[in-house]
């Protein structure tokens, strides 16, 4: 892709290991299908293209703008909202190419047409000169005029002046350079890094290698410019033995070298070999054969995929010259290695640097953390994303990671893997399947970390979000590490049987909310007085809360609920659950609604109101209803015979000492009669005294008076 110029981007949509159509190409999804563009490592924006158009088989295509291609790295990270659908880019990542790209190869190219002409010209010349037969020698010819019609013998040494011709002036000779060969050499330098052939770029050698005692004239670097001016190298003890050596870019494969020079030491050959990297060989490709001319000539040397290097050898090449005759020599005045660009599909997928601790590679190179040669180590992980701008991870099942420095706002992806904290900074971090261990912290300004599907064994969380984890791992306790707000939505025990995990939160200091929704299984929390908590459970087993002064609402389904009480705390059940036991040296106020199979409280001064329908409160209920279902068993001769006995069996005892009630029961008043009918009175001029039934104490009285007209009597009031 050009730099700042339109194109294009394809991806391939195919269906996840959840899908129906696992592994197989998704057709139809375009309208499903967006895509985010990095420009450099900067900031994701959502690609102008809004939706792709669908070309076959799970193949779609973006077009790019200037604007979104303006940039020397290009990262692509499509996505689609259809489930189980898996969107990648190919490639993920691309290097882009200078702008007119195209346009100047092919004036390169018109240039070294113009180039091979006069080149051509000139050696027609030079053929000319030498078959002439003429010779001059030591000839000093200041200021003159002369036309050359025979040859020259022997050589220039040089020419420090001008020489001044008729057509011009010519400013330098130094071998065939002229100021018209200067025009040539700026044609070189556009094209010298420009391969022939099918190839579509080239690249110098970078490096070099000689194995064995031999003159070598000038270095490796010689050979980067078509000039004229050698790199040679020179038999030694029959034995000539010479490595040049490159690196591609990532994607690069080698398709030749062509090589330019001549070959010395008559009659010897000299082998032009690469190293294999798969059979770790040196391969003949070609072999050539000196001669005692100077006259330099090109050769294509053709390479197959195993001269380039994979792995931790990604983009390696070795070009060997190698011969075992006494005189052979080489005079190399250009070396391309040419190579194509492989479209990678298995580079960073997803955007992801792909990390494998038990069969991937370790280093930084280009093609290390790629889906198809994965890392094995974090610390070169984050390396390669941070020189690619990368914040996502990817690792491979079985994987353990252990930090080894922060990781904030990254997201580490996989299945399978174990991830131990070490004490570093998670903030805003996603991590998702992996097994969690360790201390994680945070940057408390920042965004909570998110730990998703995850398996929560011995560790320590800052204020995060929790979505369907399981926690207890092999017992492990789970630490909340400092205030804040921590959110659970569809976690579970891990704990077999009737145990419970663990849960810590006792910062000592700040605020902690902690919202655990919508939670199965047993949980055993220890806090203090800086926590307020809210426990939902779906299907609970034993929930233990020690709340150490924390303010705690439990609300759902549970086994049993135990409560350890330690302040003045407010604490909740909302619910149904078997036995509730609360303890504790407390002045707590303890609420309870819902059923409950029993309540035992044993605290010395809490407040329980218990609401809950429980057995004890059922049990009185179901007695209730016994006996008013039994009143309505009732036959008239049972009526008849209660009556019989109310009236001639039962026994009533007498009223005592008060005074009668204005409306009493016609058993009472018959005993009134009774009584005083019976018991003891006495009458003074004024009083009227009704007596117990021993007749010691009067019991009722009333006073009375007599006018010798009207006897009167008073209402009865009490005794004495």
């Amino acid at each position: 892709m050009n730099k700042n110029e339109t194109g294009k981007w394809i991806v391939f949509a195919y269906g996840a290991p959840d899908h129906t159509s696992a592994g197989l190409p998704i057709t139809g999804d375009a309208a499903q299908i967006t895509a985010n563009i990095r420009i450099d490592g900067a900031a994701a924006n959502a690609v102008d293209d809004t939706n792709p158009t669908e070309l076959e088989d799970g193949y779609y295509i973006f077009d790019i703008t200037a604007t979104e291609s303006d940039g020397d790295n290009l990262l692509l990270s499509p996505s689609s909202t259809s489930p189980n659908v898996i969107v990648i880019a190919v490639p993920g990542a691309v290097w882009t190419r200078p702008a007119e790209f195209n346009n100047t190869i092919l004036a390169t190219e018109a240039k070294q047409d113009t180039q091979k002409a006069e080149t051509v010209l000139i050696l027609e010349d030079t053929a000319e000169i030498g078959a002439a037969g003429a010779s001059l020698t030591a000839i000093n010819l200041p200021d003159q005029t002369m036309n050359i019609t025979g040859s020259l013998s022997g050589s220039v040494g040089s020419v420090t002046g001008d020489i001044n011709t008729a057509g011009g002036t010519i400013k330098n000779l130094d071998g065939l350079d002229t100021e018209q060969d200067a025009q040539h050499l700026i044609t070189q330098e556009l094209i010298g890094n420009v391969a022939s052939g099918s190839a579509a770029l080239g690249t110098n050698a970078i490096g070099s290698t000689n194995n064995v005692a031999m003159t070598e004239t000038l270095t490796y670097e010689a050979t980067h410019t078509t000039n004229l001016i050698y790199h040679i190298l020179e038999n030694a003890g029959n034995n000539l033995d010479f490595e040049y050596t490159v690196t591609l870019q990532r994607e690069g494969a080698l398709t030749g070298v062509v090589w330019t020079g001549y070959l010395g030491g008559n009659g010897d050959s000299i082998e032009l070999q690469f190293w294999n990297w798969v059979t770790s060989a040196y391969i003949t490709e070609k072999t050539l054969i000196g001669s005692n001319g100077t006259t330099p000539a090109t050769e294509t040397i053709s390479s197959i995929a195993a001269y380039t290097g994979t792995g931790v050898n990604i983009g390696k090449v070795r070009f060997r010259f190698f011969s075992t005759e006494a005189s052979a020599l080489v005079a190399t005045d250009r070396l391309i290695f040419e190579y194509t660009i492989v479209q990678d599909v298995l580079g960073f997928v997803n955007g992801a640097v792909w990390i494998d601790t038990i069969n991937g590679v370790s280093g930084t190179s280009d093609g290390i953390g790629v889906i198809g040669n994965p890392v094995d180590n974090i610390t070169d992980a984050k390396a390669i994303a941070d020189n690619y701008g990368l914040k996502r991870y990817n690792s491979y099942p079985g994987s353990e990671l252990t930090l080894t420095e922060n990781v904030e706002y990254y997201e580490f992806l996989g299945f399978g893997y174990t991830f131990d904290q070490a004490g570093y900074k998670v903030t805003g971090t996603l991590i998702e399947r992996a097994h969690i261990t360790g201390i994680g912290t945070w940057t408390d300004t920042g965004t909570r970390p998110v730990y998703r599907n995850c398996i929560m064994g011995a560790s320590t969380v800052p204020p995060c979000l929790m979505n369907n984890c399981g926690i207890g791992k092999d017992n492990g306790t789970l630490t909340f590490g400092s205030a804040g707000d921590y959110d659970f939505s569809g976690c579970q025990s891990l704990v077999a049987g009737s145990g419970s995990p663990n849960i810590v939160a006792t910062v000592g200091s700040g605020i902690v909310n902690i919202g655990n929704r919508g939670y199965f299984g047993g949980a055993n929390y220890t806090l203090d007085n800086t926590v307020t908590l809210s426990h939902e459970v779906v299907g609970g087993g034993g929930t233990t809360i020690t709340t150490g002064g924390a303010d705690v609402e439990v609300r759902g389904t549970t086994r049993s609920l135990t409560l350890h009480l330690s302040s003045d705390e407010v604490v909740q059940f909302v619910g149904i659950t078997g036995p509730i036991t609360i303890d504790g040296t407390t002045t707590a106020e303890v609420n309870l609604y819902g059923v409950s199979s029993s309540v035992a409280d044993s605290t010395s001064a809490a407040v329980v109101t218990d609401n809950t329908v429980n057995k004890t409160n059922i049990n009185a209920i179901l007695e209730d209803t016994t006996e008013i279902a039994n009143l309505n068993n009732v036959s008239a001769a049972e009526v008849n015979a209660e009556v019989v006995d109310a009236l001639d069996t039962d026994v009533y005892p007498e009223p005592g000492q008060g005074a009668p009630g204005e409306e009493i029961t016609l058993a009472q008043k018959i005993s009134y009669l009774y009584k005083a009918w019976r018991n003891k009175t006495e009458q003074t001029a004024t009083t009227l005294s009704l007596y117990d039934d021993a007749g010691t104490t009067v019991d009722q009285k009333s006073t009375v008076a007599d006018n010798g007209t009207t006897a009167s009597k008073a209402e009865i009031v009490s005794g004495p």
